[in-house]
């Protein structure tokens, strides 16, 4: 709705054309009425109307006069003139001044005022659209010129462009950066791969955004950008041209990453490390800036999993090592499988104490291998059926980010593993022995962690307060096999995986708890069809 000024030092005349039309019906508001000039210039002053309709001959200034003026004030506000005269040097005078167009006062009806009107509402709808086309324009320009920014910074960062006279110009002409004490910061979602594991391409872009939106948000001071360069690493690229003091830029930049720090703690309840880059008075620099600040972060973080320093010189660009090897990928997918959880803590507890006795370089060496641990639950989970194991379900629910504050050492992530594994070989054994008695359950129970001793249906039966005959008949009724049949079919098992695992087979009768060699060798081929040595001979060809 468009806001109209009448100035009319005769009352007759403006009540005449208040009264004229219904003003609202066609758009327009009746802003004011005043009498002369001077009214009318301080109305203007503090009450910017769209349209002003104007008498020319008024006492003290005249009309065109104050249209000169408003011309110089705000040559945005249209103005029709209304007058008595009708001579053609009045109305060129009128126009000449900027006037929309021209009424004889003793002529105006509604027609012809609503006319003018229009035509000034048409003036005033065209320039609006194209202010809008502008606005919209300059956003557009605006944000390619940003997002044209971030991608040259990425990759000169990343080491994949070179031209950093490009940079600088983009920088520079295009978004007004003043790079001066440039400083290069990188920022690392510590088990970023963890946590978004599970998440579809769109989750895990929604989770990045609201990370960089909580950067943002945290008013982290400098002329800067921020953005994500991969694998849950950012960077930003901060300019302090008003500042000398390389210390206090140093202190102040600390002092608010710490502040951001606590702030995606709290809010996004994950932790960042970050590291920061002495700073520089050009992007000469920036990558060898970058490589620093990443190798300051990587010190941090694996100071703060191991309690040690990367001992790696130089700017070289550490790379990441595959820690977890094919045999221990084999042992714990087998143990899982045979719900050997003496075997899964065994197992586990060996990587991780190899963590002690390795020259880790880089952090996300133990970011991969917690990743590659998490990896061989969910393929099993899914394996035997038990749909998503996603963070915030009935199993995994208290195992993910509530528990990822114990992932900041390696004892800690030992720990969470193994209570992970625990979820899964309880929610296998829970599908197993649904439908068994609780006797028969903590039968199967003592079995898996005792195959390898002396055990007979006598002991086991003691240990869960039952008669052996009850418990034998159990069995038979519940997991059609006898007890001696269940447990040789277990320990044959177990056999197999100390094959995959290179033991020799007149060791391994021992270790799965047969008395004798012959007895072993029987009972595998009765089970299996075919002896030790072929099955191992077949193993081997494949």
């Amino acid at each position: 709705m468009y806001k109209v000024l009448i100035v009319d030092d005769d009352i007759l005349a403006r009540n005449y054309l208040v009264t004229l039309i219904p003003w609202l019906a066609f758009d327009f508001r009746i802003a004011g009425q005043v009498t002369n000039g001077s009214e009318a210039m301080l109305f203007i002053e503090t009450n910017k109307p769209d349209i002003v309709l104007l008498d020319m001959n008024m006492p003290g200034m005249s009309g065109v006069e104050l249209c000169k003026w408003m011309q110089e004030k705000d040559p945005t506000i249209l103005f029709i003139v209304l007058s008595s005269y009708d001579t053609f040097d009045f109305v060129r005078e009128s126009l000449k001044s900027g006037a929309i167009d021209y009424l004889l006062k003793h002529e105006v009806q509604a027609e012809n005022l609503l006319e003018v009107l229009n035509k000034a509402k048409a003036t005033l709808d065209n320039r609006s659209s194209a202010m809008k086309r502008n606005e919209e324009l300059e956003r557009n320009w605006d944000l390619t010129n940003h997002r044209k920014a971030i991608e040259l910074s990425r990759e000169l960062l990343l080491g994949r462009n070179s031209d950093v006279q490009l940079v600088e110009e983009h920088l520079t002409r295009n978004l007004g950066m003043e790079l001066k004490n440039v400083i290069i910061v990188t920022l690392q979602v510590v088990h970023f791969s963890v946590l978004t594991e599970s998440l579809t391409e769109d989750e895990k872009q929604i989770y990045i955004r609201s990370i960089r939106d909580l950067y943002w948000q945290s008013h982290v001071d400098g002329n800067q950008l921020f953005f994500y360069l991969e694998d849950g690493r950012f960077a930003a690229l901060l300019s302090y041209p008003e500042h000398r003091s390389e210390g206090a830029i140093a202190q102040k930049l600390d002092s608010e990453l710490r502040r951001l720090e606590k702030a995606m703690h709290h809010f996004l309840n994950v932790r960042i490390v970050f590291g920061a880059s002495a700073a520089a008075n050009q992007l000469l620099q920036a990558r060898n800036q970058f490589l620093a600040a990443s190798r300051l972060l990587e010190d941090r973080l694996l100071q703060q999993f191991t309690g040690t320093k990367t001992t790696g010189d130089g700017l070289e660009e550490a790379k990441p090592a595959t820690f977890l090897q094919l045999d221990q990928e084999r042992d714990l997918l087998t143990a899982l499988n045979l719900q050997n959880r003496t075997q899964v803590h065994a197992i586990v507890q060996h990587i991780f104490s190899s963590l002690k006795d390795s020259r880790i370089q880089h952090a996300a060496t133990i970011q991969n291998m917690l990743k590659e641990l998490l990896t061989i639950a969910h393929k099993v989970w899914r394996n035997r059926g038990l749909g998503d194991m996603k963070p915030g379900n009935n199993y995994t629910s208290g195992l993910w980010r509530e528990q990822a504050e114990r992932c900041m050492t390696v004892a800690g992530m030992r720990t969470w593993v193994t209570d992970y594994y625990d979820v899964v070989l309880d929610e296998m054994m829970r599908q197993d022995t649904r439908a068994n008695t609780p006797y028969v359950n903590q039968a199967i129970t003592y079995i898996r962690n005792h195959y390898a001793e002396n055990i007979s249906l006598e002991l086991v039966a003691k240990s869960i307060g039952i008669t052996p005959s009850y418990l034998g008949r159990l069995f038979k009724d519940e997991v059609a096999q006898s007890f001696t049949e269940f447990v040789n079919q277990y320990r044959v098992s177990m056999s197999k995986q100390l094959f995959e695992q290179g033991m020799s087979i007149k060791h391994i009768y021992e270790s799965v708890g047969f008395s004798s060699y012959n007895y072993f060798f029987k009972v595998f081929k009765d089970i299996e069809g075919v002896t030790p040595q072929t099955f191992v001979k077949c193993k081997l060809q494949r």
